[in-house]
Parts: structure tokens; C-alpha cells; sequence
């Protein structure tokens, strides 16, 4: 129902040709070392490292999926009276600007970086408030919460930032 206009709801015929049939070889301790390179690697401890692997992922799946529908019931139950309207432009002018920059590394125009991304102005505006609205409720709890920072966790925090985004220092603190 949902396939091709001209083919929905129509039965169709697919003709493939089968070219390679690949078929995986049993898992021995001289493949593990040879999927590696690690000459101490056992099957035992390829699968072992897969597992921990999986686990990883599927915690930080569930850790990003837990801070979503957080932050949806937070947005769902909060009433906007009135966004300042200076920062929203602020947040749209740098994500503007950035896209703009981004486009020009490419040799596109910017409505043609925006279109590949799937954005559009109004989206990214919309994304502007969004984003003043995200730091309006973090603000109100760090202050309702009386949560602090000292200056070593500021140290620490804005150096693991800046080596992770390859920011530098001071454009990042007149950033923000």
C-alpha cells in the first residue's frame, strides 16, 4: 500500500541474481586472534569484548532515551508566557552563521546546506527557541536546586569540553 505510486497496492515481481553467498567461518581461537591482530586474543575474549561492547551501547541507548522522556515531560508540562526574544535571535544567528560557514566548506549556497540537512529557516529559528527554552528550565533548577560550581570543576569541566569539541578558550567563554 504504502510502495511507489504507480506500484501501490499492485502485487509486483523482483528478480535479483545472487552473486556471492558468504558463509562465516566458526569462531576458533586462531580467528579471534586474526579478526584482531592481538596475538594473546581467545574466542572466549572476542566474545567477551563484543558482549561489553553491546552493553556499553545499549546503556547509553537507554541513558539517552531515559534523558529524552525527561526532558518531553518537562516540555509537556511547562507553560511559555513569553521567550526573550534577543536571545532566540542569538541562538538562530550562530546556528545561521554556522550552517552558512558549513556550506561555504562544501561550495554550496546555504538554502542548499539547509534542504540537505532537512532544515529550513523556520525550523531552525523554532530550534533557536527550543534551545532558549532548554536553558531557561536548567537555569530554574540550578537555581531552585542552589547547585553550584567551584572553580576547579570549572576548570576541569571547560577543559574536557574544549579537547572534546576542539573549541578554543576564550571564544568559548565570549560565547557564552
Amino acid at each position: 500500500e504504502d510502495y511507489y505510486e504507480d506500484l501501490a497496492g499492485k502485487p509486483v515481481t523482483f528478480m535479483v541474481t545472487v552473486k556471492h553467498i558468504y558463509v562465516a567461518k566458526e569462531l576458533t581461537d586462531e580467528l579471534a586472534k586474526e579478526l584482531t591482530g592481538d596475538k594473546e586474543m581467545t574466542k572466549d575474549g572476542l566474545i567477551a569484548k563484543y558482549r561489553e561492547l553491546l552493553e556499553e551501547r545499549a546503556e547509553n541507548v537507554f541513558e539517552s532515551n531515559r534523558l529524552d522522556a525527561t526532558w518531553s515531560k518537562i516540555f509537556d508540562s511547562i507553560e511559555i508566557v513569553e521567550l526573550p526574544t534577543e536571545l532566540i535571535d542569538g541562538y538562530y544567528q550562530f546556528d545561521m552563521k554556522y550552517y552558512e560557514t558549513y556550506a561555504k566548506y562544501y561550495g554550496v549556497t546555504l538554502e542548499t546546506m539547509l534542504k540537505y540537512l532537512g532544515y529550513t529557516e523556520e525550523l531552525v529559528y523554532e530550534e533557536a527557541k527550543n534551545n532558549v527554552l532548554t536553558d531557561m528550565i536548567v537555569y530554574s533548577v540550578i537555581k531552585a536546586e542552589n547547585i553550584t560550581i567551584d572553580d576547579a570543576e570549572y576548570e576541569e569541566k571547560l577543559a574536557e569540553f574544549i579537547k572534546t569539541n576542539e573549541w578554543d578558550r576564550e571564544e568559548l567563554e565570549s560565547q557564552y
